[in-house]
C-alpha cells in the first residue's frame, strides 16, 4: 500500500505568512519589453516546482475550496476559505512531488500562491482552452485584483493578455516552471504583452510573478465571466 504523506495549508501557512515580504525567489528582472519577455530563472527552482505541484494537488482534490479562495469577494471571505483548505488532507507526495518524499516545505508570496491554485484549476477541466480572443478594451479593472497583493499594473496587463491571447497563456501553463520551454512560451506572448502594457508604465516582474498573474487572470475570465466584463469608459492607456 502506498504510504500517504499529508500536505495541508497548515504546512503551507508559510505561503501566506510570506505575503507581506518580498518573495525569496521573485527578484525583478527589468522593466523594458525585451527583458520581461525572457525572464530569469529563480535560484530556488526545485522549491518553486514543488509548490506548483502541491497547488495542483489541492486543485485536483479540493477544487471547491480552492475556487472559494479565488472567488472570495473580500479579504475576510478569502481568509476563511484559506483556513477551510488548511484542514483538508492534501495529497500523496509520492505522486505529486517525489516517490521518496515524506514531507515538503515551500514558501512564497500570496500572489504566487493564488496564481498556482488558479493554474491547477485551469489544468483540471481545460475550460480555458475554449476561449476565443477578444478585442482590446479601454479598461481592465476588476474587483478581485484588490485581493491579489500584486501591483495593479501587473494584474491589469494580465487581464488584458487573458482577453487577447488566452491560448498563449495556456501554452505557458503547459510548460515546466522555470524551464527553457517556459521562456519560449513567454516569448510567444510578446505581442499581447506589448499591446497590453499601459502607456507610461514600466513593468518589473520575473517569470514566476508573470506566470501566476496570467493564470489568475485567465481563471477569472474562464470561471467568473460576470466579473471580467469591462466597465466604465475611462481609458487606461492600453497600447494600440
Amino acid at each position: 500500500m502506498r504510504s500517504k504523506a499529508i500536505w495541508t495549508l497548515g504546512a503551507g501557512a508559510m505561503l501566506l505568512a510570506a505575503a507581506a515580504a518580498a518573495s525569496a525567489f521573485e527578484p525583478p528582472v527589468g522593466s523594458r519589453l525585451g527583458n520581461r519577455l525572457t525572464p530569469s530563472a529563480s535560484s530556488n527552482t526545485d522549491e518553486t516546482r514543488t509548490a506548483f505541484r502541491l497547488a495542483e494537488c489541492q486543485a485536483n482534490m479540493h477544487g471547491d475550496q480552492v475556487r472559494d479562495i479565488l472567488d472570495a469577494p473580500n479579504e475576510d471571505r478569502a481568509m476563511r476559505a484559506y483556513k477551510a483548505l488548511e484542514h483538508e488532507e492534501s495529497c500523496y507526495l509520492d505522486v505529486y512531488v517525489d516517490s521518496r518524499a515524506e514531507g515538503v516545505r515551500a514558501s512564497m508570496s500570496k500572489a504566487s500562491y493564488r496564481g498556482m491554485l488558479a493554474e491547477g484549476i485551469l489544468k483540471k477541466d481545460k475550460r480555458a482552452a475554449t476561449l476565443a480572443p477578444l478585442p482590446l478594451q479601454p479598461v481592465y479593472e476588476r474587483p478581485w485584483t484588490a485581493l491579489t497583493g500584486r501591483p495593479p499594473s501587473v494584474d491589469e496587463m494580465a487581464i488584458c493578455v487573458a482577453d487577447v491571447d488566452p491560448a498563449g497563456i495556456m501554452a505557458v501553463l503547459a510548460t515546466l516552471p522555470q524551464s527553457r520551454e517556459e521562456r519560449g512560451a513567454f516569448s510567444g506572448l510578446s505581442e499581447a504583452m506589448g499591446k497590453c502594457l499601459q502607456n507610461g508604465i514600466e513593468l518589473s516582474a520575473d517569470a514566476l510573478a508573470l506566470r501566476t498573474a496570467f493564470a489568475e487572470a485567465l481563471y477569472h475570465r474562464a470561471y467568473a465571466p460576470q466579473a471580467t466584463a469591462a466597465d466604465g469608459s475611462g481609458a487606461k492607456g492600453i497600447s494600440e
